[in-house]
């Protein structure tokens, strides 16, 4: 059986943690960084393609009071333009982020993940267009 004491510290060490993450995120991310509810933890990050914003995708968390010392952030990926696939594969990559992050606040590292997959979409699209001899114009 644990300690209350020491769960009591542990959550106000999380919840401290939290705090300071939510501040930093909002203050890299500006206008992209939502509140959605701030009573429930739920937050949303939208990362865009700094070229064409139609390749962009949200990333929504909600923050158990447990995270980071005991559990993950509870997230949803929303996009327009993701395949089933795509969605699959970039859920998996932020569940190996958290596997390889235990323990640690890795909402930043999520945010970062997201926005490299993307890019690497950018780069496959625009290959294959110009194997296809397509004209593309990104600006």
């Amino acid at each position: 059986m644990s300690d209350p004491q020491t769960t009591s510290a542990d959550d106000s060490q999380d919840i401290a943690q939290q705090c300071e993450e939510i501040e930093a995120l909002s203050a890299i991310y500006g206008d992209d960084f939502v509140v959605v509810d701030e009573a429930s933890r739920i937050y949303e990050i939208r990362v865009s393609n700094e070229s064409d914003t139609w390749w962009s995708g949200t990333l929504q968390v909600l923050l158990p009071p447990q995270y980071p010392s005991k559990s993950a952030p509870v997230f949803e990926v929303h996009s327009a333009w993701m395949s089933d696939s795509e969605m699959f594969d970039i859920t998996d990559q932020l569940h190996s982020i958290h596997r390889e992050n235990k323990g640690e606040i890795l909402l930043y590292l999520w945010v970062e993940k997201l926005r490299e997959f993307i890019v690497n979409k950018v780069v496959e699209f625009e290959n294959e267009q110009l194997e296809k001899g397509t004209c593309v114009m990104i600006f």
